[in-house]
């Protein structure tokens, strides 16, 4: 059996286990030739010594050419890799970069087919092992051996068997004391293998093990993608520019109904409608899209629909690192390059707000120029004397955070003084979370800020 490695860093490795796992066949051949040979003995010694040579010559370079090959393959790993990178740069390339256990030692990060399908790979070395694991987006919520193979680098006739990394489900790979570890993370959509050239345990428990240790799932133990409201929303297109998704829970709140509008004209849309169901690793799973072409040029006879298709297949992935929805249809190409950002309605969070515990707080909500928010909040000491604390926030998926908090004790005891303004510190960090349009307030420091809960205060029509 034969095994090809396509990391070049471990070329000289990649040659050995081919060799090893090979059986060195042709040598075996050559020595029972030169041994029952009828010359004299010297000669035997000789052509002995030849043929071992030639075999293994010629094992060497079959095996150096097939590595070759593999390293030349749809990765681009010899002419388009970059290697013994930074963690920063590792992850500016590939997006993504392998956590390594605690205990890994002499640790490279590699970025294989940079400008193709970039893979990112951690070499390391634990308890005498040399360990390679590598990432690899995809769009699939499944994977076959081949494309294990491709991102793994590693080929041969495997015994295989299952085993569980983390929440997933994984495939094993070993034979003759090598193999690797392939599991699929459907959320964030990352192919993970981890490998050794040797050194696998008979049952692959250390190799288990590396992976278990390596795998940091990019969706939360506790995540809420099973709560429908999560999804729901008014998202665009970060790629296009030119498509919308509405997403909102149906009436027997088991499912989604998701809505995609793609503008092709003045006059023209594309729509997709659909019901999706929550499926494992909180993918959104349809069957039944039907997609129209929307057209509206004659105003007095109004829109004209004409259906493309019905009871189209296929499935949305949220990206927990990235906060993004992205769409794989099975039907339509078209489906298939699209990744939705929620729309975040900065001018919802406008407006005046109460806090309803203290009933001595007061925050005022404006929208800055930069797509910010400031947030002015009043706290009432008494009749001369109130706190004021004054931030920008940005709005992260219904979290007003902000780090730029100054808060500021006020006095306006002496008329003749005018008021006296102490500045209590600068910078200070915190949050707003949002929940159904009440602001629960955490400032990091500040207790007197971790109790109020403020409320809009309805505004006169």
């Amino acid at each position: 059996m034969r095994i090809k490695r396509f990391l070049a860093t471990t070329l000289s490795t990649a040659i050995i286990a081919g060799m090893v796992f090979t059986g060195c066949g042709d040598t075996n051949d050559a020595t029972t030739e030169a041994t029952t040979a009828t010359t004299v003995a010297t000669e035997a010694t000789t052509e002995s010594t030849e043929a071992t040579t030639e075999a293994t010559t010629e094992a060497t370079t079959e095996a150096t050419t097939e590595a070759t090959t593999a390293d030349t393959g749809s990765l681009g790993v010899a002419e388009d890799a970059e290697r013994d990178v930074t963690v920063d740069r590792a992850n500016e390339l590939a997006g993504m970069v392998v956590s390594v256990p605690d205990y890994a030692e002499n640790v490279t990060y590699n970025v294989l087919g940079v400008s193709t399908s970039p893979v990112s790979e951690a070499v390391f070395t634990a308890d005498g092992n040399t360990v390679s694991a590598r990432m690899s987006a995809t769009s699939s919520v499944s994977y076959d051996d081949s494309e294990a193979e491709l991102v793994s680098g590693m080929y041969g006739n495997w015994e295989t068997k299952e085993a569980e990394v983390g929440n997933c489900t994984a495939k094993v790979y070993t034979a003759d004391g090598a193999g690797y570890v392939a599991w699929l993370d459907v959320v964030p959509g990352i192919l993970y293998t981890v490998s050794m050239t040797e050194g696998v345990d008979e049952d692959a428990s250390n190799l288990i093990k590396f992976a278990n240790d390596i795998f940091n799932p990019l969706q939360q133990e506790d995540d809420s993608s099973s709560d429908l409201g999560f999804y729901e929303g008014n998202y665009n297109d970060i790629y296009s520019g030119r498509a919308y998704a509405t997403v909102e829970k149906n009436a027997d709140a088991d499912t989604l109904h998701i809505v995609v509008d793609w503008s092709s004209s003045a006059f023209e849309f594309v729509r997709w409608e659909m019901d999706a169901t929550v499926g494992e690793n909180g993918v959104l799973n349809y069957d039944n899209c039907v997609k129209s072409t929307i057209t509206s040029e004659d105003s007095e006879k109004g829109e004209s629909e004409t259906v493309e298709y019905e009871n189209g297949t296929g499935f949305f992935t949220w990206d927990y690192d990235t906060n993004i929805l992205n769409w794989n249809g099975a039907s339509d190409e078209d489906c298939k390059s699209c990744a939705f950002t929620k729309y975040v309605d900065l001018f919802a969070y406008v407006g005046e707000y109460q806090d309803s515990f203290s009933q001595r707080a007061t925050a005022s909500i404006t929208l800055n120029d930069d797509d910010t928010l400031h947030i002015l909040v009043h706290w009432g000491g008494s009749a001369t004397e109130y706190a004021q604390w004054e931030m920008n926030a940005t709005v992260d998926n219904g979290t007003l955070v902000y780090s730029d908090s100054k808060k500021t004790n006020c006095t306006t005891a002496d008329d003749e003084a005018g008021e006296t303004v102490e500045v209590v510190y600068e910078n200070g960090t915190g949050y707003f979370g949002d929940e159904n349009g009440s602001l629960y307030w955490y400032g990091s420091e500040d207790e007197s800020c971790r109790d109020c809960v403020f409320e809009r205060i309805p505004t006169e029509e």
